[in-house]
């Protein structure tokens, strides 16, 4: 009776899960935390063990929300479970991914790159390109805010060559931002970003870059076009991003883009 028991409350553990994912792909960000923590209070109840997975959108979902404190809580607990269930899959550099971008939020930068780096092994050791090239961004602006931009530049230069000229539109577009963003921090060889800009604005707007992503890409042509001086195309692609930056979880874009517009008029 116990094991039947046990297993329809897995069932139905796994099926609010699954309806958690369902919630946040489609950026339901409320819904799907009430699904998953009902979906995790379902395994504990059976002293079920594997659950980094669960713990980890968990804190995804409470960084969206800004509530660091939770974020980090549930990452945390996510990372103990992968290490004590030995998982080794890319599953742990999405952990360790998303722990670096919360203490870089807290302003625990020196932290953060330690996570990134631990996140950029796995990412490599699976020839994952989309998460090389996330965990490249990520860990580039932590050295452009606490190390200078000579390091990020320095930490991108050393990284594989075909990771620096990647096959997919998304994955250029990280690498070209992160080039950007170090070269907007060194006025006097701005001119080098010239090449990544131009390789930013080609792909930006191809259908296999997802929305969720192109504010942040729009925003870094519109301060490209803002330094060279150049006000339509500053205007243009500010004006590309209003509906992106006003997408769940954007607050921080929404801020830098009004401060962009407060710039160019």
């Amino acid at each position: 009776v116990y094991l039947h028991s046990a297993r329809a409350i897995e069932e139905k553990a796994f099926s609010l899960k699954m309806l958690g994912d369902l919630y946040s792909a489609d950026r339901n960000f409320v819904a799907a935390k009430d699904a998953l923590l009902l979906s995790l209070a379902a395994y504990e109840s059976i002293n079920y063990k594997k659950l980094q997975a669960i713990y980890d959108i968990l804190g995804r979902l409470y960084k969206y929300f800004d509530d660091y404190k939770h974020a980090l809580q549930y990452q945390l607990l996510a990372l103990k479970s992968a290490e004590t269930n030995g998982d080794s899959t890319i599953q742990l550099g999405i952990i360790n991914n998303t722990l670096g971008t919360i203490y870089k939020e807290l302003g625990r930068k020196e932290v953060a790159v330690q996570y990134y780096k631990r996140a950029l092994h796995t990412a490599i050791k699976y020839a994952d390109t989309f998460a090389v090239a996330l965990v490249v961004f990520n860990t580039s602006v932590c050295f452009d805010q606490f190390g200078g931009p000579e390091k990020a530049l320095e930490f991108l230069k050393s990284l594989p060559k075909q990771y620096l000229n990647p096959a997919g539109p998304l994955e250029k577009a990280w690498i070209a931002v992160s080039f950007i963003n170090a070269y907007f921090l060194i006025p006097e060889r701005y001119s080098e970003a010239v090449k990544h800009s131009r390789l930013l604005a080609n792909i930006v707007d191809h259908p296999d870059i997802p929305d969720e992503f192109r504010s942040v890409m729009y925003s870094t042509l519109a301060s490209h076009f803002l330094r060279l001086k150049n006000f339509e195309r500053t205007r243009y692609y500010l004006t590309k991003n209003i509906p992106y930056e006003k997408l769940p979880g954007s607050v921080k874009r929404m801020a830098a883009g009004a401060r962009l517009w407060y710039m160019l008029d």
